[in-house]
């Protein structure tokens, strides 16, 4: 990260040598770091979780990219700031959405509504922009194929399914049929009652990918050790 360093500037006078300070920008450590309140939060800015640091197959970089992550102040806090601003944007955004709807012959509304939509897109890329620089700074001991397996994990956040399953890039109909299955399996489990076949074939086929069960066996080996490895530095 670009920082300054003090450098001392000595010149002669009457009464000696004295000394004044420059500020000279060279690259440096932040010293700035992520509150351990918030480490959880910055971490999932970048999807950086104890499973996806499994499934990317990065856990043997696991303590590196922690301590990068924690060093990282003053990228989250970049982060923080724009989301924050985002909130408010938002807010008014929709106050102006709705004003315009009772409205939609007032010009002025229409004026500020389209100023709003642009400043959202703005703070939008923003966003985007700061995220980039934490991932930068926390995977720089990554390799290509782990920073890509990340990707692939971050596009299936929210899906109600095993973490083993997010090691493949899968369309949005599959995601949604694989969803429901499992879905189904949960409360037929629950229940005491058989899934429906094609539910089954669905997930037994999933499971049976070699990625999926080296991820499973990952999992397995690792996940207890990490997630203690983060619970350390939140409670720190």
């Amino acid at each position: 990260m670009r920082g300054f360093i003090r450098w001392p500037l000595l010149f002669l006078s009457a009464s000696g040598i004295v000394g004044l300070s420059l500020w000279s920008p060279a690259f440096v450590q932040s010293q700035a770091t992520v509150p351990a309140s918030q480490f959880r939060q910055a971490a999932a800015e970048v999807g950086i979780s104890p499973e996806s640091l499994i499934v990317s197959g990065a856990h043997a970089l696991a303590q590196a990219t922690l301590s990068e992550l924690e060093s990282a102040g003053d990228e989250y806090t970049a982060i923080a700031q724009v989301r924050q601003q985002i909130s408010t944007a938002s807010a008014t955004h929709e106050d102006l959405r709705r004003r315009l709807s009772l409205d939609p012959e007032n010009q002025e509304l229409l004026a500020q509504f389209n100023a709003s939509t642009t400043q959202l897109a703005q703070l939008q890329q923003q966003l985007s922009d700061a995220q980039s620089d934490l991932a930068e700074v926390v995977l720089q001991g990554w390799t290509t194929p782990q920073r890509q397996n990340l990707e692939v994990w971050k596009s299936s956040f929210g899906r109600r399914v095993p973490a083993e399953f997010r090691v493949a890039n899968r369309t949005e109909a599959q995601w949604h049929a694989i969803e429901l299955a499992f879905i189904a399996e949960q409360r037929a489990t629950q229940l005491g009652r058989e899934l429906n076949p094609e539910q089954q074939q669905l997930l037994d086929s999933v499971r049976a990918e070699v990625e999926v069960i080296t991820a499973q066996q990952a999992l397995q080996l690792h996940l207890a050790t990490l997630e203690l490895a983060f619970q350390a530095v939140v409670t720190e």
